[in-house]
């Protein structure tokens, strides 16, 4: 089975948005080999963002899941939880 692996960026708000050119790491990272997915959301950690993030992962049949979001002493639980 072929790995497919999901990015999700988290722009916090305005917190990692402010900081980081969110559409230049996108772009970057859409060539990636067994990417099948690269996406923003504005709070991943919020429940329509865990909802977002839960039907994406069933819809593209990923095997492996990146979040790049906040630090994980805040929320590394929460999207451990949304992957299971």
């Amino acid at each position: 089975m072929a790995n497919k692996i999901g990015i999700y960026v988290c722009e916090c708000g305005t917190n990692i948005a402010e900081k980081v050119d969110v559409e230049k790491v996108i772009a970057a990272l859409s060539s990636v080999k067994d990417v099948a997915v690269v996406d923003k959301y504005k709070l991943l950690c919020s429940g329509d963002g865990q909802k977002y993030l839960r039907q994406s992962i069933e819809e593209h049949g990923l095997t492996h899941v990146v979040v790049a979001a906040c630090s994980p002493k805040q929320h590394e639980i929460t999207f451990m939880n949304v992957c299971e």
